[in-house]
């Protein structure tokens, strides 16, 4: 589903053409207002779907609400692959996340607390998080003390809010509390703020990339090991595929995102540097949240 449409009927056509490819389609819509609309009626009409960027309990309950097969929660991400600045480019997220050995390593750890779920490929889920406000400029780490800033509930990501004299703020609904200045900004991919229409609120983002958006696919482990041996590369290749194109996808939306944001009176802030001026000030973090 592509996530930058912005109206019921939109979404309900485009899932239309794509469950007319196959009755087993599950139909991912975003979990905003026009999403669940679109959702309520995919449903009754028999395409089922799975309601994503749900990031709170009342998000949860409008899913049920709307009849939505599946509900795709964004719980704490994995600390490792959150660590702020430790990834520099595209270059190096890219080779990262497709190493086999890591990928193995990963799905022999996961295998042994979750025996039922087999991790099938790391994929870049979003670009990059950066940090966006609504009415202060941020050019530099002392620019974000006394705001009040959206984060995820990951002890990292908050730790690194607050080391520049933030105060973080954990997901629950983050367009009204944009819009009411509830909060005062958030971290984000320019991609999912664009998607989610947290645009209309946001006036400046600027470029620390400090995190790379991976997201962990998985299939059932029992499920993989009945289908025929030599037919198991099909399941592997798809998902390979699969991986490929992510890391592709956010560099291509993020040339349309930047457009929109600017379009609707937005800043892009990319300082020279700026990357190294918040690493620099944020040098201890990285043992402090983890250790």
């Amino acid at each position: 589903m592509n996530p930058h449409l912005d109206n019921a009927n939109d979404i309900i056509n485009m899932a239309k053409e794509i469950s007319a490819l196959s009755k087993l389609f599950v139909i991912k819509v975003p979990c905003i207002p026009c999403g669940v609309e679109a959702v309520h009626k995919l449903e009754s009409i028999g395409i089922r779907t799975n309601l994503t960027l749900v990031f709170s309990v009342s998000q949860t309950l409008y899913a049920a609400h709307a009849g939505s097969l599946f509900v795709s929660p964004f719980f704490a991400r994995t600390a490792a692959f959150e660590i702020p600045y430790i990834i520099p480019d595209d270059r190096v997220a890219e080779a990262v996340y497709s190493d086999t050995e890591l990928i193995e390593k990963a799905r022999t750890d996961i295998l042994s607390v979750q025996p039922s779920l087999r991790l099938m490929a790391i994929a870049a889920s979003g670009g990059w998080r950066s940090f966006a406000a609504t009415k202060k400029q941020i050019k530099q780490p002392s620019d974000l003390k006394g705001l009040k800033v959206r984060t995820v509930a990951s002890k990292v990501q908050q730790d690194l809010v607050t080391s520049f004299g933030a105060a973080a703020m954990p997901y629950a609904e983050i367009y009204t509390s944009l819009s009411t200045c509830v909060v005062d900004g958030l971290k984000l991919s320019i991609v999912d703020i664009v998607a989610a229409k947290l645009d209309e609120s946001l006036r400046y983002y600027i470029l620390d990339n400090h995190s790379y958006l991976v997201g962990f696919w998985f299939i059932n482990e029992q499920s993989f090991k009945e289908i025929p041996e030599d037919l198991r590369f099909v399941v592997t290749d798809g998902f390979e595929d699969l991986r490929i194109w992510l890391s592709a996808y956010p560099k291509y939306a993020s040339i349309a995102a930047y457009d929109a944001f600017r379009a609707e009176g937005g800043e892009i802030i990319h300082p020279l540097l700026v990357n190294l001026k918040f690493l620099r000030e944020h040098q201890n973090l990285l043992e402090k949240s983890l250790f």
